[in-house]
């Protein structure tokens, strides 16, 4: 397919993106030193909670002084409490959708990732805000907006947008987490959070996403083989030249004579390697590379039919091993290898983020359980239909969610790793990136102990 037959069509119903981005673009940056973290790791399965009423101190590399960050982090809150409440109203629309001329493709440009990455920032930190301060009601509206802002707001089919997208629901389910450590909810306000995230689909927008990349190489390609800068761009970030081709070739030569050794090197790769890689190396690699995308796609497709992330990573990841070095893969440029594992990176990140989401949802309806029961369930099938309408899979393998309560009134849930095995959920926390990599169980943390706490950087 080719690129304008995979954008996407107008919205039907209300396109709330114009008054998304005027108030998002009102938002006031919150001070690197002053983002405090929600959820934050304390150690296997454990993590702070930071709305609780703790003083928060900035890490020892950003300031000498220990200065509780709550009251400046507070009233940037409400500075941008107008802003806030703007964009609230913006994610009532049914959509958010914005306007990207795919007909420049591949030179896309979507201006507007970085505002809704940012509202979702500020979202969440409104929701630790208002927790801390007590005023629930305000946490919630925050939350739900931000839960919102990921159901309406699918990402255009291109990959860089969908990895937005999972940071902005990243943000939305530590900030979730924090929430759920507080008692002052009710069933309907757990429900409408559950819905938001149970009608969310990350699984299915990415696969568009990589049907896209596939048709931007067929263009990139071409745009390489005319120009080397180009090509070149993609591989290392040079700067175009802005003089005549002769005057690039006097420029050269005159390296030469004063740094041989790079100055050969540079001309090498500008000259007779790039017309190498132009007449004879780029049809094969541009069919590596298409082939390698279409691997992808069909990967998507795989699990979801078989609910298993896990084992259709690892057999993409035999099928297109990762180079021991940059110019492995019979001497295709920077650009072939990573370009390819790119598209095994996106696999990865699409299955942390749907694990992660998978979770969220049971977290949400074993709150609810508890709420109208005042214990915890035995098992997950207590869930369903009351609370949950199947019982939730573990993208990872395709078998249930990994969970029980514990003797003391918390309870285990996990998905395992990316190896498909149950390690007892000895694993990492949600929000660890990286992990379906290793083989470790993702686990739904508890809240950190006084012992866990002991010897945190940022503790009380």
């Amino acid at each position: 397919m080719e690129v304008m037959e995979i954008a996407p069509l107008p919205p039907v119903g209300q396109n709330g993106a114009a008054t998304f981005m005027n108030a998002a673009n009102q938002l006031q940056d919150m001070p690197f030193e002053l983002w405090i973290e929600r959820m934050k790791h304390t150690g296997p399965g454990r993590a702070r909670i930071a709305s609780k009423g703790i003083e928060i101190f900035p890490e020892t590399w950003q300031r000498s002084k220990k200065t509780n960050l709550w009251p400046a982090f507070g009233a940037m809150i409400e500075t941008n409490e107008s802003a806030l409440s703007a964009i609230r109203s913006a994610v009532e629309s049914s959509t958010l959708h914005f306007d990207a001329d795919f007909g420049a493709a591949p030179n896309l440009n979507f201006v507007h990732l970085r505002s809704l990455l940012n509202a979702s920032r500020h979202l969440s930190w409104a929701v630790l805000w208002r927790l801390r301060q007590g005023q629930y009601a305000a946490a919630w509206e925050n939350l739900h907006a931000g839960a919102r802002l990921c159901q309406i707001y699918s990402g255009e089919p291109w990959l860089i947008p969908q990895l937005v997208r999972y940071s902005m629901a990243a943000q939305a389910t530590s900030a979730t987490w924090e929430a759920l450590q507080h008692e002052s909810w009710n069933d309907e306000q757990l429900m409408q959070l559950q819905v938001a995230w149970q009608s969310t689909s990350f699984l299915h927008d990415a696969a568009k996403a990589f049907e896209m990349e596939r048709a931007l190489l067929k263009t990139s390609a071409g745009l390489a083989r005319d120009d080397y800068f180009a090509n070149s761009l993609s591989l290392n970030g040079p700067t175009a030249p802005t003089e005549s081709s002769f005057i690039e070739l006097v420029d050269r030569v005159a390296k030469l004579t004063v740094d041989p050794k790079e100055g050969w090197e540079e001309f090498c790769n500008r000259y007779p390697r790039y017309w190498v890689w132009k007449w004879w190396g780029s049809y094969g690699e541009d069919l590596r590379l298409l082939q390698t995308w279409q691997d992808a796609i069909g990967t998507f497709r795989r699990a979801a039919k078989s609910r298993e992330l896990a084992a259709e990573l690892r057999g993409f990841d035999k099928r297109h091993p990762k180079p021991k070095h940059d110019d492995d893969d019979d001497g295709a440029n920077k650009f072939s290898v990573g370009y390819a594992r790119a598209s095994f990176n996106g696999l990865e990140m699409v299955a942390t983020a749907e694990t992660e989401r998978v979770m969220l949802v049971t977290a949400l309806a074993l709150k609810r359980f508890h709420l109208r029961r005042h214990r915890l369930p035995a098992t997950l099938h207590e869930l369903v239909p009351e609370f949950l309408p199947v019982i939730p899979v573990d993208w990872m393998n395709g078998q249930p969610l990994r969970y029980r309560p514990n003797p003391d009134g918390t309870f285990l849930l996990y998905s395992v790793g990316s190896d498909g095995k149950d390690g007892g959920g000895q694993g990492d926390g949600l929000g660890s990136r990286g992990v379906l990599n290793h083989g470790r169980d993702k686990v739904w943390p508890m809240p950190a102990t006084e012992e866990d706490l002991k010897g945190e950087t940022n503790g009380t």
